[in-house]
């Protein structure tokens, strides 16, 4: 059963202290969940999942979680976007686990843990990916193909799956040249070199 709001005394506290709520504007957590989700369609059941995450939250967990929806400035977040989804999963008990699936680094809230690895991101995966502790960049697993070393596309970035799937493709056409090593390098740096260098310049995740 759900407990009565508690943001009435919340709102009034920081209002009184010259804080966060004149900047979010809202009265209670259905307020905020409607003015986060109401008009985005990114993140399903975002509102049912933001009010049940701080209903069940602590007076200083949602007090510390309108400090940053302010911080941020979510009440003017766009759909669909790095921002929109931080302002969500900055609600306590929203972060995704570690191994959990995933369709964007913000559901792992690496920035959530300053004082943590700082390398949790949303990895390839099957699905719509996994949250893990660290991924492969397409530069990096472009290097150690060209290296001949192990490689493995399932650690692949899930942020960087169209570069290396664009340079996959481009490759693939490159099959008649590839007899060699020689002739495959000379094919990927001539006929596919926009796609080699957009994999290079993504290094990150």
């Amino acid at each position: 059963m759900r407990r009565a709001p508690r943001l009435p005394l919340l709102v009034a506290a920081t209002l009184f202290a010259g804080a966060c709520a004149s900047v979010i504007g809202v009265a209670d957590v259905d307020n905020v969940a409607t003015e986060l989700c109401g008009p985005c369609e990114d993140i399903p059941l975002c509102e049912s999942r933001l009010t049940d995450a701080l209903d069940q939250a602590s007076e200083d967990e949602i007090a510390a979680f309108f400090d940053r929806y302010a911080q941020l400035g979510c009440d003017n977040a766009k759909c669909d976007t790095p921002l929109h989804l931080e302002c969500f999963y900055s609600a306590p008990g929203l972060c995704a686990p570690a191994g959990a699936t995933c369709k964007s680094r913000e559901a792992c809230c690496d920035y959530l843990d300053p004082g943590g690895s700082g390398d949790s991101t949303c990895c390839l995966g099957d699905g719509d990916g996994a949250c893990c502790a660290s991924c492969v960049s397409c530069a990096k697993l472009l290097g150690r193909l060209e290296d001949a070393e192990t490689y493995d596309a399932g650690t692949l970035c899930i942020s960087q799956r169209k570069a290396w799937e664009d340079l996959a493709a481009c490759a693939a056409s490159c099959i008649d040249e590839c007899q060699t090593k020689l002739g495959c390098a000379a094919c990927l740096g001539t006929k596919c070199a926009s796609e080699r260098d957009a994999c290079n310049a993504a290094t990150g995740p």
